[in-house]
């Protein structure tokens, strides 16, 4: 089980008070610390790891991971970085491009779904990522929500890790 710890990215602290430049010079999150002191950055390192230590939040299959880091690129590289005009405060011309732009790639993601979840019928780490997009998707009025998403938004939701605290 992971321990979750806010983070004021514009004072670079953490919420007990530590300088969370300490633990990730990079500024930003995700940041996980593992117990033997290791931290371990970025969204797909992070993911990854998480889904080495629990085998049933990957695909499975001889190109299961393979098949789990593409899907987690696409939703880091395309829809997560998709997102930047809608948080950085970019004039309004940039976010309609921006809303076209990840409705169209969240339909590819909703053409290729193979079940009630990414991967088919079981939450992945995918999932869980999804999850974070569709509810950025939601906020900034974003047509996100095609069949299927609906399901694996309200699976991950329910799933322990992925619930805010």
């Amino acid at each position: 089980m992971f321990e979750h710890e806010r983070v004021d990215l514009k004072r670079k602290t953490t919420a007990s008070g530590g300088n969370f430049l300490s633990i990730n010079p990079k500024e930003y999150v995700p940041a996980l610390v593992l117990d033997s002191g290791e931290v371990i950055t970025e969204n797909l390192a992070v993911l990854d790891w998480i889904a080495l230590q629990s085998p049933s939040l990957s695909p499975d299959g001889s190109l299961g991971r393979t098949r789990l880091l593409e899907v987690l690129a696409y939703i880091s590289a395309e829809l997560h970085k998709g997102f930047h005009p809608f948080f950085s405060g970019e004039g309004e011309p940039e976010t309609l491009r921006a809303r076209t732009v990840l409705t169209r790639k969240f339909q590819l993601i909703a053409d290729q779904l193979r079940g009630e979840y990414v991967f088919g019928d079981r939450l992945t780490v995918a999932d869980c990522y999804l999850f974070v997009m569709l509810l950025w998707a939601g906020r900034f009025r974003i047509c996100a929500f095609q069949p299927g998403y609906r399901h694996s938004a309200s699976g991950c939701s329910r799933f322990q890790p992925c619930r805010r605290r």
